[in-house]
């Protein structure tokens, strides 16, 4: 009876373990989403002063670039609500099927897409707003 018992006990703990596991990877997901919510926006912004050095450069004043920060902080707003929603939905759809590569590409391909739309949506607002030509 005792070694029915230690079998069971086997299986419990490897389930705990595939949960724990599995919780973990989640969390990071979470992470690693929080991160690139506030990276991607931050990023663009950058890019946009690197690209258009003159006209920030140049500009006296407040107003250059204040736009484009204020769709900055809005797009942080946005991607901090946004990302970790879609991508732990996204993931848990991933663990609970039998995953197979093309599973874990469609995870991917979903990310990505995600990313680039946030910062392609970011871009056009900002020059629309700003305008540096």
């Amino acid at each position: 009876m005792k070694r029915s018992f230690t079998i069971y006990q086997r299986v419990d703990d490897e389930e705990s373990d595939s949960v724990e596991s599995k919780s973990g990877k989640v969390k990071s997901v979470i992470l690693f989403s929080l991160l690139g919510a506030v990276a991607i926006p931050i990023a663009v912004y950058y890019i946009f002063q690197f690209i258009f050095f003159d006209y920030y450069n140049e500009s006296k004043g407040l107003l250059p670039g204040m736009g484009h920060m204020f769709i900055c902080g809005v797009m942080i707003f946005i991607n901090l609500i946004l990302f970790p929603i879609a991508n732990v939905m996204n993931y848990k759809k991933l663990i609970t099927e039998n995953a197979s590569r093309e599973d874990e590409e469609r995870f991917v391909s979903k990310t990505t897409l995600i990313v680039v739309s946030s910062a392609v949506v970011q871009s056009v607002i900002s020059l629309v707003i700003e305008n540096p030509f």
